[in-house]
């Protein structure tokens, strides 16, 4: 996944930069919060959608900021490794195939602290929603609507 430098109208490079991925799908974000005490961190996001068609910005893997960029571009691999194993499953046998994916969203859990997330959380990414049987969409939401065809 290759990722480049987007500037973004309003910020400065002082205080806000960003990353996209060739896809547009992937951000990597860094921010200078607190400039005096070089507080600069790093976000990996993901493009997600909810069942109505509402887009957003949500966390690739852990809920917190990284160190570096290239970790944070790996979290964002990581995100669409995991993913795309998951839409794979739609190839699996029927038989078993609940079971291999209840595994995979159990492996998907990224950290043990309070900043602790899901991979494969209930709002799939947005390039993921077509690929999506709905057997396995109603694993990892099962009160969600039909609205996404």
């Amino acid at each position: 996944m290759q990722f480049r430098r987007k500037r973004v109208r309003g910020t400065t490079p002082k205080a806000y930069k960003e990353w996209r991925s060739g896809c547009g799908h992937y951000r990597v974000c860094w921010r200078n919060e607190i400039p005096d005490l070089g507080s600069a961190r790093y976000y990996a996001t993901v493009r997600c959608c909810r069942g109505n068609g509402h887009e957003f910005w949500d966390f690739a893997a852990d809920r917190r900021p990284y160190r570096t960029l290239n970790a944070a571009k790996q979290a964002c691999q990581n995100n669409q490794r995991a993913w795309q194993q998951f839409i794979d499953l739609a190839d699996a046998p029927p038989k078993g195939r609940n079971d291999l994916a209840r595994q995979q969203i159990a492996r998907s859990v990224v950290g043990n602290k309070p900043t602790a997330g899901r991979i494969l959380n209930a709002c799939p990414p947005v390039w993921a929603v077509p690929k999506l049987i709905p057997s396995l969409w109603n694993l990892l939401s099962p009160d969600r609507k039909e609205s996404h065809k």
